[in-house]
């Protein structure tokens, strides 16, 4: 069929094309969405975590008698890095000026993916066993994830042990990896149990898609203790539904919410190594520190276009460590066990 210069003056591009680009990728963070943001005004996050002693019940003394007991705490004093991470927008003259479908060349549809792909990175970085990393004149600042922060309600594999707060260094060391194991419903309530005793109210669980598919299907079977298979049958007789999925994980130490969390990374994905770690959290005592979320900055015209930089300062902290727990060292290839 001709096509008509007049058309072309119209402003229209004459192809039938559905004027939408379609990005199945999640942009959002279940986890960093659901704990309060806070500010900060320095590249270093300093926090107190305070701790009540032990309740004693035989706790008395002569009516008129003085204390023998000093139980002044201060607490310890916590240093989180900000995370400043980047990706780039680079305008070309001539896709600027040309029409396209979905505004592709458009500078606000590709700030917006790249701060999303940076929120993205802050929830990757926020569920990992990275340790943080002060920053030096050739050395970038790293977070500290979350494996690497919680130390003290945790179940490790064989010859495997916590991270957590080094006061020598002033930065939160890196889990030793364990051997790995399949997940199992024991070490979850163990976890949740000695962070209950610690005084947490749990409420969300985080794991990989493939690890959430081996714990649905676990809770589904006899062996488990919480989970119960539902059936929904209607009245009309056009047959019986099975709910296969448990995203909903209640016991004596807390109910929550389990995530099939899919920004979440594996710690290694290598064939006949796969690890991956179950973060169990109390969404009220984190945060995510915003030095400043996604911005953009123009770094100049880079031969026919244009160069842009955006960068976000962020990281994760846990208020408390006690609050949360972790299941380290899982191959997310074998089936959960009792």
């Amino acid at each position: 069929m001709a096509v008509f210069a007049d058309f072309y003056n119209a402003g229209n591009i004459p192809e039938d094309v559905i004027n939408t680009l379609w990005d199945p990728s999640v942009r959002y963070g279940k986890y960093t969405n659901a704990i309060a943001h806070i500010g900060s005004t320095s590249s270093v996050k300093d926090f107190l975590d305070k701790t009540l002693r032990t309740p004693n019940a035989g706790n008395k003394i002569i009516d008129g008698g003085n204390s023998n007991r000093d139980d002044t705490s201060q607490g310890i004093r916590y240093e989180q890095p900000m995370q400043l991470a980047d990706g780039n927008i680079v305008l070309g003259d001539q896709a600027m000026q040309s029409d396209s479908f979905g505004n592709i060349s458009d500078f606000s549809t590709q700030l917006g993916d790249r701060a999303a792909e940076l929120d993205r990175d802050c929830e990757a970085n926020a569920l990992s066993a990275l340790p943080s990393i002060k920053p030096t004149a050739a050395i970038a600042a790293q977070a500290a994830g979350f494996f690497a922060q919680v130390s003290t309600a945790t179940s490790h594999g064989a010859t495997g042990s916590a991270g957590g707060w080094n006061s020598g260094t002033g930065v939160f060391d890196a889990p030793t990896d364990g051997t790995t194991r399949a997940l199992s419903e024991t070490d979850i309530l163990s976890v949740m149990e000695q962070a209950n005793t610690n005084g947490a109210n749990l409420d969300q669980m985080h794991m990989i898609p493939a690890l959430k598919t081996k714990f649905s299907n676990f809770m589904m079977t006899s062996s488990s203790r919480i989970g119960t298979l539902i059936t929904n049958a209607p009245g009309d007789g056009t047959g019986a539904t099975a709910v296969a999925a448990v995203d909903v994980y209640v016991s004596d130490h807390g109910t929550v919410e389990v995530v099939n969390n899919r920004l979440m990374q594996p710690e290694n994905s290598t064939g006949g190594q796969e690890r991956t770690n179950v973060a169990i959290t109390e969404t009220a005592m984190a945060n995510c520190v915003d030095q400043w979320t996604p911005r953009a900055e123009r770094l100049g015209r880079t031969g026919a276009g244009d160069t842009w930089q955006v960068t976000s300062s962020r990281a994760t902290i846990l208020l408390t460590e006690r609050s949360h727990a972790g299941v380290f060292d899982i191959n997310y290839t074998l089936d959960m066990v009792a």
